[in-house]
């Protein structure tokens, strides 16, 4: 199927569950916009990402996703929600910056009430024994989601979306963005490390086998002559 085919399909799909978000039938309204998610990816992967935007000036895949996590948020369920609005900032960098500001806008306040959601489940004690603990980091994910446990990621990303109602998260995150970085710069200087070992060993091997050849062809000049 051609692009623009897959566009048309994808912008009649994406239509057809904002409609049923409209008409607050959420569970209908998500299939239709993850079949639709599914169709502007498609596009992405072939190259040919965010060349026609949907009418808001944001991409079909960032929209899909950001009405899914709406859908999820009407449905109570923050967890899903929140996973649907961070996936949509995922090709952020390729958006076109005035229409995603205000996209991002929508989306940061939707994320902020679905943190605060989950924070409420959380027990007191639970949660001031992650802001005095060391951060657990796992550096295959960007910070803040290199914060091995969900209830930091939530406590990290209140900060971030609003610094001066949750303050009191400042150490923490501050804590943990300086544990992360140090884990990077290890990990990098050993990556680095680890490659001059290997380099230095190949070069080895090539020296050594450039000695037997010079060797094997000296012989054979003697032998010749």
């Amino acid at each position: 199927m051609q692009d623009t085919g897959i566009k048309m399909i994808a912008q009649q799909v994406f239509e057809r569950g904002s409609a049923l978000l409209q008409q607050h039938k959420y569970e209908q309204a998500i299939v239709d916009l993850q079949q639709a998610e599914q169709l502007f990816r498609k596009i992405d992967v072939r190259g040919h990402p965010f060349t026609a935007p949907l009418s808001n000036g944001v991409s079909g895949l960032a929209n899909a996703l950001a009405l899914s996590g709406l859908c999820h948020m009407k449905l109570g369920d923050c967890r899903k929600a929140s996973l649907c609005y961070e996936s949509s900032f995922i090709n952020s960098k390729f958006e076109k910056m005035w229409p995603f500001k205000t996209f991002s806008k929508t989306v940061n306040d939707n994320l902020l009430t679905c943190y605060e959601t989950m924070l409420r489940s959380k027990r007191p004690e639970d949660i001031e024994d992650i802001l005095m603990s060391d951060p657990d980091i796992d550096s295959s994910y960007e910070f803040p989601f290199s914060l091995s446990r969900e209830d930091a990621v939530i406590i990290a990303r209140l900060f971030e979306l609003s610094p001066d109602r949750y303050a009191d998260h400042r150490q923490f995150y501050l804590r943990a963005k300086v544990k992360d970085r140090e884990i990077r710069r290890r990990e990098k200087k050993s990556d680095e490390a680890s490659m001059r070992k290997l380099s230095v060993l190949i070069w080895s091997i090539l020296i050594i086998i450039w000695a037997i050849y010079g060797i094997v062809v000296i012989k054979a000049l003697i032998n010749k002559n």
